[in-house]
């Protein structure tokens, strides 16, 4: 052994001089001539040293160990680690892939512990799994998941993929690395060689997982599986087993920290440059960095820029290129810090949401250029040393002044992010599980509202800032809906639909008005509908529906776009709903289903549109009487229901909307003469609301639907004739309804519990009379109230005028004259609008009549109510009275001619 002598990782030690006859001095890293792996720098081995032998005799390599407890049926792979065989687990009957190392040295121990720890800390569908670390006559093996499908590296052909394809095996490889380095492991050897395929037919799923398998035909990889840790570092290890300067990993797919040795910054960033690597092979066909040899390999990787992935294919999405040069940064600091933000920018982007990466800047580029010429940009700083000085002192302020920009934009972007992701949040009900939710989701979207505030008086003076101002705007229209500020909201929704049209020509990078300003229409229509102007919400939703069609016809294979045109579909079908056009509803809702065909929807957002699709289209097949096909849409909306329960059990807000499924399935088996289907479902629906409405008493809806469910279950009991029973469970939806008008002041609440106080009325019609009118009576006043609201004014309005007959029959068969009296003067109080509540006080005069001339009562007793209603008129004064001349329900009254005087008509003939 000569001086000059120089081991390897691995123990193997060789004299420069034997393999080369006028060897130079050896300054960088250079390959072992046994078993070729690299040392980052050359290290003298005096004669004096001892060394392991570099690789113990075997007595036959070929003949497979024996390893108790597993059966070897074949060798699967041989390499620097050892033999990988395929075996049977005896005490499992599973087959399993046997890792076994071909001789012991310090580096085999160590990696064969390295890959032990990191499969104990990482646990992904995704990542292959380790059944058993053990050893045997003092040498360790590993029990692995047996994957049958082969490795990457065998389905790369040079042939590019397409790009989501690519992009979707990127990301699912992305989440789980990531899922490594949330478990504080590296792996510092991701290659295709060292990524496995499961067969689809060999695919078993969990239910917690996700199916990640790619697309259909000639891309279908099946369930793909990361493998080989032998390299894998923790980030919570200061051991400092690899020495620095020495080189691990694949060249092709190695990191410039990596490539120069600096073992101490190989973090995650390194995961994220090997996986940008792969990405662009998929792209293109060919890996970023290859050179003639190793180390002109490892030379690219560490001084050379990749090629731009659309120079070599231009059909590669602008977007999806910026991810993958954001991976292949040099500076581990400016890559996705963790595989799973990588994952999330490359979801965004099949999602054709705007990804966060953004491209490299000119300077940027120019300083990149500048490093790869470093001879011909000197000699031009010579040739213009002079106007370079005189200039250098505005270029430096550039640059200071463009940094500074480029940090304050990067802040000010992570706080427009962090309040949009704020506000989603609260938009989708996620803080509902927690009781007094609605004080603080109002708190949070009042400091949202804020912020947007001080947002919009920021001048946007480039596109991006524009873009971002515009959505400041849409995003306070949000807010303001949200709040129940609908007058407000529908300014704001005004002014940022102004800002989004500028600049809809001319969109930012990675940004889409057009889809903006549809979604700004649709919320629109929203705001319309919440306030019962379903005429201006059904006129905004078609609007949202020109744009959405016009760009689906562009896009068809985008299915953001048909998931968009599904949403405004269901929208319009609620309007139809409200107008009472069930046909209409039929069809709007349909065709929402039909667009969602073939739309994957794995995400909660999607399958709970789906539901509510479902949860409407129901009661609209009910109503025209295809009871079938209603029960059918009931029934598939508690399935998609009960499935996002199983995922999110505490979620009130899914709770609640499945209730509503079953009180639309109980009322669609009650028209279908099915008493003991209806009562079931019902029931169920009672006793989950009734919970709901005990642990959230500031949350109104649970009170109105569990008065719903109760009157269901009192029509049901009724018809079977239990009249004691239903009239209790229609006192106890008056209840719920009492209790929540007792502390939510609303037209709204008012109308609902007229409904049930007239129901619990008719109710003891016979049992009780005297409480009968007593709740007809509250019923009435309360319906006046209701009718001050333009959303459910017709359905008020009717209820009103059955009330009003039930009502004056039973004065009168009674002969409370008195009685009729005072109801009329409470239905005049209980409105501000003296001539409307005058025309329905002539509704129920008129029932009167009508009661007395049915029960031929004498002529007198109808005169009495004609005076009654004659001295309202004339107390009110001048007014137009045409709505009494033309209600139907005021015939009796208009045929009379000195009431007919009064308000301005001659009586009918």
């Amino acid at each position: 052994m000569s001086a000059n002598s120089i081991r390897c990782p691995r123990g193997h030690t060789w004299d420069p001089s034997e393999f080369d006859d006028d060897p130079a001095p050896v300054a960088g890293p250079v390959a072992c001539p046994y078993c070729g792996s690299l040392c980052g720098a050359a290290s003298s081995i005096r004669p004096t040293d001892t060394l392991p032998p570099p690789e113990p005799p075997v007595a036959d390599k070929d003949a497979p160990p024996t390893i108790p407890g597993y059966q070897i049926l074949d060798v699967l792979g041989r390499g620097g680690m050892g033999v990988v065989y395929k075996a049977r687990q005896v005490r499992t009957d599973r087959v399993v892939a046997l890792k076994v190392p071909g001789y012991l040295d310090l580096e085999t121990r160590v990696r064969f512990t390295i890959e032990a720890q990191a499969a104990a800390r990482v646990s992904h569908p995704n990542v292959v799994q380790v059944y058993e670390v053990g050893e045997h006559d003092g040498k360790p093996f590993l029990a692995l998941e047996y994957v049958d499908g082969g490795t990457l590296a065998s389905r790369l052909t040079g042939a590019p993929f397409p790009p989501r394809s690519a992009a979707a095996l990127t990301e699912t490889l992305a989440r789980a690395v990531g899922a490594a380095h949330s478990h504080g492991v590296v792996h510092r050897d991701l290659k295709p060689a060292n990524i496995l395929l499961q067969s689809p037919q060999s695919t078993v799923l969990s239910p917690q997982s996700d199916d990640h398998r790619l697309g259909t035909g000639d891309w279908g990889l099946g369930t793909i599986k990361v493998a080989d840790f032998g390299l894998a570092r923790r980030m919570d290890d200061d051991t400092r087993q690899t020495q620095s300067g020495m080189i691990l990993g694949t060249p092709d797919y190695m990191a410039p920290e990596q490539a120069a040795g600096e073992s101490h910054r190989v973090g995650p960033p390194a995961d994220v440059w090997a996986l940008g690597a792969l990405l662009y092979e998929l792209l293109t066909g060919r890996p970023p960095f290859r050179g003639v040899g190793m180390m002109d390999t490892l030379d690219q990787v560490r001084n050379h820029e990749p090629v731009s992935p659309r120079r070599l294919q231009p059909a590669v999405p602008r977007d999806l290129e910026t991810i993958c040069l954001k991976c292949l940064h040099k500076d581990p600091d400016r890559r996705y810090s963790v595989a799973t933000e990588l994952a999330e920018d490359l979801h965004r982007f099949l999602d054709g949401q705007p990804v966060r990466a953004r491209p490299v800047s000119r300077v940027e580029r120019w300083v990149k250029r500048a490093r790869r010429n470093p001879l011909a940009t000197g000699l031009a700083a010579g040739m213009w040393l002079l106007l370079i000085a005189a200039a250098a002192y505005g270029v430096w302020y550039h640059l200071r002044l463009q940094a500074q920009r480029d940090r304050a934009r990067h802040h000010f972007q992570m706080a427009v992010r962090s309040v949009e992701s704020l506000l989603t949040e609260v938009a989708e009900e996620d803080l509902a599980v927690e009781p007094l939710s609605e004080q603080k989701r109002k708190a949070l979207l009042e400091k949202a509202f804020a912020f947007y505030q001080e947002l919009l008086q920021v001048e946007p003076d480039d596109p991006e800032l524009a873009w971002l101002a515009a959505r400041a705007a849409r995003r306070i229209g949000d807010i303001l809906r949200l709040l129940g500020r609908y007058p407000e909201a529908l300014v704001a929704y005004d002014r940022a639909l102004e800002r989004l049209a500028a600049l809809a020509d001319r969109p930012p990078p990675g940004t889409d008005p057009t889809r903006e300003i549809a979604d700004c229409h649709n919320y629109v229509g929203e705001v319309h509908r919440l306030q019962g102007a379903n005429d201006e919400a059904r006129a905004a939703y078609q609007r949202a529906l020109a744009i959405q069609q016009a760009a689906f016809a562009a896009s068809a294979n985008d299915t953001g776009y048909r998931q968009d045109l599904s949403r405004t579909r269901y929208n319009l079908g609620i309007v139809a709903r409200l107008d009472d056009k069930p046909v209409v509803a039929v069809a709007e809702l349909g065709e929402a289903l039909r667009l969602l065909e073939g739309v994957a929807t794995d995400d909660v957002a999607g399958r709970r549109h789906r539901a509510r699709v479902y949860l409407n289209l129901g009661p609209a097949l009910r109503a025209t009487q295809q009871l079938v096909e209603a029960e059918q849409a009931c029934v598939q909306s508690i399935h998609l229901y009960d499935e996002l329960l199983t995922e999110q059990p505490n979620r009130p807000d899914l709770q609640l909307e499945k209730a509503v499924a079953l009180i639309n399935l109980g009322l669609v088996r009650q028209s279908a003469n099915d008493p003991v289907g209806a009562k079931e479902v019902l029931t169920q629906a009672r006793d989950s609301l009734s919970g709901l409405a005990a642990k959230f008493p500031d949350t109104p809806q649970y009170r109105t639907e569990l008065a719903r469910a109760y009157t269901g279950l009192a029509v049901v009991v009724f018809d079977e004739g239990s009249t004691a029973e239903a009239t209790a469970l229609f006192a106890r939806a008056v209840d719920a309804l009492m209790d929540l008008v007792a502390h939510h002041e609303s037209a709204d609440y008012h109308g609902e519990l007229g409904i049930a106080l007239g129901n619990h009325g008719r109710a003891l019609y016979q049992a009780d009379p005297a409480k009968a009118k007593l709740q007809l009576t509250r019923g009435l006043t309360e319906l006046m109230i209701g009718l001050q609201s333009a959303k459910k004014e017709p359905t008020f309005g009717s209820s009103f005028r059955q009330q009003a007959r039930d009502l004056a029959t039973l004065l009168i068969q009674t002969g409370d004259r008195v009685g009729a009296r005072d109801v009329v003067q409470r239905i005049v109080n209980a409105s501000p609008d003296r001539t409307r509540a005058i025309h329905w006080a002539a509704v129920f005069l008129a029932n009167c009549i009508a009661a007395t001339e049915s029960q031929k009562m004498p002529v007198g007793d109808a005169d009495e109510f004609e005076t009654i209603a004659i001295e309202l008129v004339q107390a009110a004064g001048p007014a137009d009275w045409s709505s009494i001349r033309s209600d139907a329900d005021c015939a009796r009254l208009v045929k009379r001619p000195a009431f007919a005087k009064v308000v301005g008509s001659s009586p009918a003939n």
